[in-house]
């Protein structure tokens, strides 16, 4: 594997793509078009309004190279997906559309997926790299502009409007599956008002997804430490509560509440340096507990808490405490 490898074998921050080999489309440190106040990634390092802005990305051989090699030491059989996320919007990388056609001739038993926050599908060229994908996962939070503006903080230019008219064009054009993912959140803090669960909201919130008519909808709410600390999960019980009430406004849609992830009963051989570096990679994505490296790396848990007692020993990871939880992070 390459020093910086571009692809993770680890768990993509959506529970429902199962065992899923990740691809990061951009170049850390992280570049989007939103500064979500929940996001896992903290602060959007380069935040711009379009590709056009980004400074030069991956393209198709150096992602095919990684893939090539991860792929050596995998059975694609055992992968559920392969997922475009990572770094910031994978859909800034217009190469997008050539990357997934040829890993079609590499992996064509593997279904392509994307999450993606939705800011840039209003646009042709990006609706149309999206079109050779099995599964567009969308970002959907809010429902009115006031509260989209608070939440996803996004770049000059970008509305919920063209949010929603970009998902309504994607929907009429795909042959794969629409799947838009809520991030329902509440704050700590009385003065932010960002919270998006309330009856009225919901409501609202449903009138926009029968516009979009989405195959499928996550609701999802913040489990890994988020960029601004006011930013506070749901209960189980408001949890409940707001799946139910859209199950109840959209009765004829299937509508998920978030679930942890089961942990299947693979091993493969793996030398110890080549676990730590899948370990690190993990860390330095996003912020990941004892049980994420476990269920990514199928090895025995003795094995991943060394390698992350040597990585701590070598500064290269630190711990981050959220919500009662341990965390480890990417020193750098």
């Amino acid at each position: 594997m390459s020093k910086n490898p571009r692809l993770v074998y680890g768990p993509i921050p959506s529970w429902r793509l199962g065992r899923s080999l990740g691809i990061d489309l951009l170049y850390p440190p992280k570049t989007c078009t939103f500064e979500c106040i929940y996001c896992q990634l903290g602060k959007t390092e380069l935040k711009v309004s379009s590709p056009e802005e980004t400074p030069p990305l991956p393209g198709a051989e150096e992602v095919l190279q990684d893939l090539r090699e991860v792929l050596k030491k995998l059975n694609p059989d055992s992968l559920d997906h392969i997922t475009f996320s990572g770094s910031g919007e994978p859909t800034l990388n217009l190469k997008l559309g050539e990357i997934a056609a040829r890993i079609r001739e590499i992996a064509p038993e593997v279904p392509l997926a994307i999450l993606t926050n939705s800011s840039l599908i209003s646009r042709e060229d990006v609706r149309r790299n999206l079109l050779n994908l099995d599964l567009v996962v969308a970002k959907l939070d809010a429902p009115t502009e006031e509260l989209f503006q608070r939440i996803n903080q996004p770049a000059e230019g970008i509305t919920l409007q063209n949010v929603i008219s970009g998902l309504k064009k994607l929907r009429a054009e795909m042959e794969g599956k629409l799947a838009l993912q809520v991030m329902l959140l509440k704050s700590t803090d009385p003065s932010q008002h960002v919270g998006n669960f309330t009856d009225g909201l919901l409501k609202k919130l449903a009138e926009l997804i029968l516009e979009i008519n989405p195959h499928i909808i996550y609701l999802n709410t913040p489990t890994r430490p988020p960029f601004k600390p006011y930013v506070s999960p749901l209960s189980e019980e408001e949890l409940s509560h707001a799946t139910k009430l859209l199950q109840k406004l959209l009765p004829n849609y299937t509508i998920l509440p978030f679930e942890p992830p089961k942990r299947r009963n693979v091993r493969r051989k793996i030398s110890k340096s080549e676990l730590k570096l899948e370990v690190l990679e993990m860390a330095r994505r996003r912020p990941c507990r004892f049980s994420d490296f476990l269920y990514a790396i199928p090895v025995g848990g003795e094995e991943v808490e060394q390698a992350i007692d040597e990585l701590l020993r070598g500064n290269l990871l630190k711990v981050h405490r959220f919500r009662g939880q341990v965390f480890y992070l990417a020193s750098q």
